[in-house]
């Protein structure tokens, strides 16, 4: 009797900056609709994302400031990057150099290579607090997981215009981030590669 494991079908990228961050990172988080991270929870693999075959990938990007320093911001540039990594070596014989098999260029079925520029098709949402203004914006398209199991140095590099208001120019900002994902077994176990997949 085979069990089927009861993965959500859909996980979303959020991604972060605030408008007068020194840093380039990316604050990010990876969340499901039932509110679950598919993320690794412990061991080997603890914090690297996880996707599961069939899982549609969405994304989100939150900018935020003082109102009186921020009024909104535009992705005007967002490139994903996968890098594959080995999925198993297998030690070569009688000299024979080893057996390297790489992972597929990407988790997902869209991209044909390892990089991927997103379409820059967003819709706005902004909200206020007493003295921030967020404003969030929701790609309109989405990624669908494949079926090549594997392990990915995945990056994003994003490029906005972050608008102040007023008579003061916008500012052109580059963030990123650089998480480990993977496409396997199940989350949360610590299998190692090996020659036997």
């Amino acid at each position: 009797m085979t069990t089927t494991i009861p993965f959500p079908k859909d996980v979303v990228l959020t991604v972060g900056f605030d408008a007068d961050q020194i840093s380039d990172q990316l604050v990010h988080q990876f969340t499901s609709p039932d509110g679950q991270q598919p993320v690794h929870p412990t061991g080997m693999f603890e914090a690297e994302i996880y996707f599961c075959e069939s899982e549609v990938f969405h994304f989100r990007v939150v900018g935020s400031g003082k109102k009186d320093r921020f009024t909104s911001f535009q992705v005007i540039d967002a490139c994903l990057v996968t890098q594959p990594k080995p999925l198993y070596i297998r030690p070569g014989e009688h000299q024979q150099p080893p057996t390297v098999r790489y992972s597929a260029p990407s988790p997902f079925v869209q991209p044909i290579g390892a990089t991927y520029q997103m379409a820059l098709d967003f819709t706005s949402d902004a909200e206020e607090t007493l003295t921030d203004r967020i404003v969030t914006q929701e790609w309109k398209r989405t990624l669908n997981v494949g079926n090549s199991q594997g392990r990915w140095e995945m990056s994003l590099i994003l490029t906005v215009r972050i608008f102040r208001g007023g008579a003061i120019e916008p500012d052109v900002r580059v963030f990123s981030f650089d998480p480990e994902s993977e496409v396997g077994s199940g989350r949360g176990k610590d299998v190692a590669d090996n020659g036997n997949r």
